[in-house]
């Protein structure tokens, strides 16, 4: 799908169009996510699927409105595989505003999304309705997260994703701060042209570029207030699904730039902090991807560790210690169902002491493994007795209280 829009919507050369699909497939949060059975991979091809509906919009009409409701379908399938596509609808809704329609077209069918998207899940909001008595199918308790640590979790992913190493992490930052000159001369330079010293811009490459911007800031910035309303595991799955439009924005904002000018070294410059941004994603998954294959061949396991969670990555049940007692965890089921402990999920910031004298006396650990868990476990010093940390791959399980049987046998 990334190859085809690449070499035929916005005419890229056939090296260039497989370099780009490849840095998409290959983007290590895809990649992970890819690696296991979870929703991500079939929710991401009903979202590219419905992004491939509006690659090639048309001028309006009844072939139009065909690939609008074929879009709006494909969404409603990814809501179905995963309930954080919801964030995308937006997105699609910002697609029907830029689309090359009439003005009442676009405006009608961009206002008309969020209901056809509403009646085709109103089945899946029913069931989850009458089963549990909520629409998503579970109770969340509010969150107690601000507005600035959430949009910090975000910049932190994001950054995650082009710079790993530290020498990255400098380079990311020049070519961010590169990127927003170079974005800004670019827009000043075209206000002030008459239309007749500069090409004109490249359509198909534009659209792409919209599009593909519309899809990643509405679910991202959609994720976010979902965050800041209802308490959830904001970790590096739920942000990946966002990952791949971004890479292909930065491609097509790279080709409209690229398009837009006249050859000559001012092109090169303005261009080169996008390409800085791909060729970095590409060498992060690289190195990722090199550093999970050692860690693989270390730990012995027939598992491939690509989350880091190397006991927690299989839906197998693997062979472990029984943990005696309650031990706290962002995501409690699916470690429940992966290590047959009894876990509880981490009650919404913020703790009063009340409740952390409650939580000591209440359970027997935390399953370290993202900021909530880290947080408590800092927040339980010195009100737990005989703590102790456990390796468990790459999370920590925090214990106190009497030993547990496996410790005794010298587990």
């Amino acid at each position: 799908m990334a190859f085809w829009l690449c070499r035929k919507v916005m005419a890229l050369p056939m090296l260039a169009s497989v370099i780009m699909a490849w840095i998409i497939v290959l983007s290590w949060p895809v990649l992970m996510d890819a690696s296991y059975v979870w929703s991500e991979p079939f929710a991401l091809f009903w979202l590219f699927l419905a992004f491939l509906a509006m690659a090639v919009p048309g001028a309006g009409g009844r072939q139009s409105a065909m690939k609008w409701l074929l879009a709006a379908t494909a969404l409603a399938l990814a809501i179905y595989t995963r309930y954080a596509a919801l964030a995308f609808v937006p997105g699609l809704m910002l697609m029907q505003l830029g689309a090359p329609w009439p003005r009442k077209e676009r405006l009608r069918r961009a206002f008309a999304t969020p209901f056809v998207v509403g009646l085709l899940i109103a089945p899946l909001l029913l069931r989850n309705w009458l089963a549990s008595g909520h629409l998503s199918g579970a109770a969340r308790a509010l969150s107690h997260q601000n507005a600035d640590s959430l949009f910090a979790s975000v910049l932190d992913y994001v950054g995650w994703v082009f710079a790993g190493a530290v020498w990255s992490q400098a380079v990311y930052l020049v070519c961010v701060l590169s990127l927003i000159v170079a974005v800004a001369v670019f827009v000043i330079e075209r206000r002030r042209d008459s239309g007749e010293r500069l090409p004109a811009l490249d359509t198909g490459a534009r659209w792409i570029a919209w599009m593909a911007s519309a899809m990643f800031l509405s679910y991202v910035t959609g994720i976010m207030a979902l965050r800041a309303w209802k308490h959830f595991d904001l970790s590096t799955r739920m942000l990946s699904p966002a990952m791949p439009f971004m890479l292909l924005a930065l491609c097509a904002w790279a080709v409209v730039i690229w398009r837009a000018r006249s050859p000559g070294w001012q092109r090169a410059v303005l261009v080169a902090p996008f390409a800085g941004l791909l060729a970095l994603a590409a060498v992060n998954s690289v190195g990722m991807g090199v550093y999970a294959h050692r860690e693989w061949l270390a730990s012995g396991s027939p598992q491939w560790p690509m989350n880091r969670l190397f006991k927690y990555a299989s839906f197998a049940p693997q062979p472990m210690p029984k943990v005696q007692g309650i031990v706290l965890a962002t995501r409690p089921r699916i470690m429940a169902r992966k290590t047959s402990w009894t876990f509880r999920r981490i009650p919404p910031q913020p703790w009063s002491p009340a409740t952390l004298a409650r939580i000591a006396r209440m359970t027997r650990g935390v399953l370290i493994y993202g900021r909530d868990s880290a947080a408590l476990a800092r927040a339980l010093s010195g009100r737990v007795e005989h703590p102790r940390v456990i390796p468990m791959g790459a999370a920590q399980l925090l214990l106190w209280g009497p030993p547990q049987r496996f410790e005794l046998k010298g587990h």
